[in-house]
């Protein structure tokens, strides 16, 4: 029928139950290092000691390395961050910081993707220009520049052709 096959077949149910088991060897201090997300290894010795997880046997083989890549990746240290900058500039327009963002997983209302933020180095003032498509930030950072000559009234830069209504 249809390319199908019948099978007439009937169950056979013996009075006493039975299960097949398929066991492996018991997993290694490694293995679980990496099952409970790269926890210590005293740590996981501790669980087992304490009996505090249920089923957490370990390969009594099994000898715990003591380099997991993940690990010494994760503990890379750097340089901190200085909380101030060391040169801050003092007149207002002299340095200004921007930044394109983008694409957001969902459209604004306004049917924007993209921002453009801009940040005065001197007032530490910030402006966000909004985007529909990437390409438009050039002529964005554009329109900035050419409206930047009130620095004393930040809302001079956000005109009507700015902020299109949707």
């Amino acid at each position: 029928m249809n390319r199908l096959y019948q099978l007439y077949a009937r169950a056979e149910l013996p009075g006493r139950e039975r299960a097949n088991l398929a066991a492996s060897k018991a997993p290694t201090w490694d293995q679980w290092h990496r099952c409970f997300g790269h926890i210590s290894i005293s740590g996981l010795e501790r669980l087992k000691r304490k009996g505090l997880v249920t089923g957490l046997t370990v390969d009594d083989t099994s000898i715990a390395s003591p380099t997991c890549e993940s690990c010494i990746q994760a503990k890379q240290a750097h340089r901190p961050f200085p909380k101030e900058a060391e040169q801050r500039v003092e007149i207002a327009g002299e340095r200004i910081i921007g930044n394109v963002w983008g694409p957001a997983r969902v459209k604004s209302i306004g049917g924007w993707l993209y921002y453009v933020s801009f940040l005065d180095d001197a007032k530490r003032l910030s402006t966000v220009l909004f985007l529909k498509r990437k390409s438009d930030a050039f002529q964005r950072i554009r329109m900035r520049q050419s409206s930047n000559g009130n620095l004393e009234n930040p809302r001079s830069t956000c005109d009507s052709t700015m902020v299109e209504s949707s």
